[in-house]
């Protein structure tokens, strides 16, 4: 088990272990499985060395853009998560060996508002809504405001039916290196100066009790005719993959990104998913800070801008 004593040198596994003791000696952290009590001089040293920085002008804008579209993400996926066990409950069966998938609806401008996930399959060659669950996502992972199998099939409204052929158009991407794993999908319309994209997330899941994916994420970007694709990025160089996730003794997640020079909306997401602060050094040597607060550039020790 990989915790916050115990380093590898893979990706994902932070091992500045002074950055750690000094975060933990600010409070920032609890109690990690014994790494609690640092020597008074690495507490001397935290007190005056760990501090949060200014964030520079190239950074600033991109970081508030990704800690709100994690928290968009985070949402998405939410409804797809209590939506599925809903239409499961009401009777929908997925059909072995028929294309489809699934894409979540927001139905008003709120993040906070309503939305549906739809399901749908391709039934002679064309995409149709086989089921729906409607979710209110006011608080926690929200609540289920109904259900239903659709028997015949529906034709999908105009939303649901690009950010299908979005998401269709970014697993068809030639760029697209995925991780041999489960992976979610978030797909979702977004506007980038006064233009329409969509952003299809693909993340990687695990099964196993206590594991967090915090490697393996991708990020496709569709241009608004939902077939063309702008971008593929990795959101990671590894699929990492980090445990401790259910242990209540560890307060904060820390790893190293060498893809990216601030965090991604990805790592907002582990954030919100796991109701734990994240740590983590970008490929530029800075150590950023991610909470229910927003993302912070944090110095440390030799870990200085």
């Amino acid at each position: 088990m990989n915790n916050f004593c115990d380093f590898d040198d893979r990706e994902g596994i932070m091992n500045n272990y002074k950055v750690i003791l000094l975060l933990v000696c600010l409070g920032w952290m609890s109690t990690l499985s014994g790494c609690a009590q640092g020597p008074s001089r690495t507490q001397k040293l935290a007190e005056s060395e760990v501090k949060e920085l200014p964030i520079p002008a190239a950074f600033k804008d991109k970081v508030q853009v990704e800690f709100a579209l994690g928290r968009v993400v985070k949402t998405y996926d939410d409804v797809a998560w209590i939506g599925t066990d809903a239409a499961y409950a009401a009777g929908y069966k997925p059909k072995p060996g028929i294309t489809g998938g699934y894409v979540v609806e927001a139905l008003s401008d709120d993040v906070n508002g309503s939305y549906q996930l739809v399901f749908i399959n391709e039934l002679n060659g064309k995409p149709m809504a086989t089921a729906f669950a409607q979710v209110k996502h006011d608080s926690g992972m929200g609540h289920v405001l109904g259900a239903k199998v659709l028997d015949p099939p529906q034709e999908l409204s105009t939303q649901a039916s690009l950010m299908y052929q979005a998401l269709m158009a970014a697993k068809g991407a030639q760029d697209l290196k995925l991780c041999k794993a489960t992976y979610n999908t978030v797909v979702f319309p977004y506007v980038d100066s006064g233009k329409t994209e969509y952003r299809i997330y693909f993340l990687m899941s695990t099964e196993k009790k206590g594991e967090i994916p915090i490697g393996g994420h991708v990020l496709v970007r569709v241009a608004d005719d939902a077939k063309t694709i702008l971008e593929v990025e990795p959101l990671s160089k590894s699929c990492g993959i980090q445990e401790g996730g259910d242990d209540p003794r560890i307060a904060a997640f820390e790893f190293t990104n060498l893809a990216l020079d601030s965090p991604s909306a990805a790592q907002v997401f582990l954030m919100y998913r796991y109701e734990k602060p994240v740590y983590v050094i970008t490929k530029n040597g800075f150590l950023w800070g991610i909470d229910s607060r927003g993302i912070r550039l944090l110095s440390a020790g030799d870990n200085k801008q």
